[in-house]
């Protein structure tokens, strides 16, 4: 009989849990840095002027990790397309988020994008 260290069974289980985790839909498989990818990409995108190529990556973005970073940078696009009711509703959630340092930063930037 093989004996395994107990960091190996360690991190076997570490492992399996994780797998086990994505399976069932808990925690993607993408994870926080497809999201910073994503969102990297959207940016350079509107940049560019691109903001309907920008969209989907926001969204996806905003899918796999709704914080209120995301949904800021996704309400900026939104408005930039004229959705102004879905912007709306983005940027009122990011606002909301007083203890978030991202939005604190931006705050008046997004309070001047924001209709109300």
């Amino acid at each position: 009989m093989t004996r395994i260290s107990a960091v190996t069974q360690g991190a076997w289980i570490f492992s399996t849990n994780i797998l086990l985790l994505q399976i069932t839909g808990l925690v993607s498989a993408e994870g926080p840095s497809n999201t910073k990818q994503l969102s990297a990409e959207a940016v350079e995108l509107r940049r560019a002027g691109q903001d309907a190529e920008a969209l989907p990556k926001f969204e996806e973005a905003y899918r796999l990790s709704p914080t209120p970073k995301a949904a800021a940078q996704l309400g900026l696009c939104l408005q930039a397309l004229g959705r102004w009711s879905e912007a709306d509703a983005r940027l009122s959630e990011a606002l909301k988020a007083k203890d978030d340092t991202w939005v604190r930063k931006n705050r008046d930037i997004l309070r001047s994008r924001w209709n109300r």
